[in-house]
């Protein structure tokens, strides 16, 4: 392994393509902020809300979960657990082709769900990202 100072970290980078490698955990670092926005928005969405609302919760869950899903196999080399989480969170609130429960009690669980598990993801990239 290589190991690189990048914003004042040291980071372990495998053998294969440093270049590459190097970009996307920059990138990484730089935008683990982003998973904040899904996970306020999915609780606000706890309460009743117009549906234009949701269009947006539904947006920027997907968006935040296929990067996760990526940086989770990109990270990795394989299709793991946190890689199959998070690509069925970006299935499941894709707003092209939407998934519709008619039932509210159905999606306050889904919702808090998701919000936790972007919050788990949250705090295990933070704390990667420390050492």
């Amino acid at each position: 392994m290589v190991r690189r100072v990048v914003s004042n970290r040291v980071i372990q980078l495998r053998p294969l393509d440093y270049g590459k490698q190097e970009e996307y955990l920059i990138l990484e670092i730089h935008m683990i902020w982003l998973f904040l926005i899904p996970i306020a928005l999915l609780f606000i969405g706890l309460a009743d809300m117009p549906i234009g609302y949701y269009t947006i919760v539904r947006i920027t869950v997907c968006l935040i979960s296929a990067l996760s899903c990526y940086w989770s196999y990109r990270s990795d080399g394989k299709v793991g657990f946190a890689t199959v989480i998070f690509g069925f969170l970006a299935i499941l609130f894709n707003p092209i082709v939407p998934i519709y429960l008619q039932n509210k009690g159905a999606w306050t669980i889904i919702d808090i769900l998701a919000a936790v598990l972007l919050a788990l993801r949250y705090f295990t990239l933070k704390r990667k990202n420390e050492i």
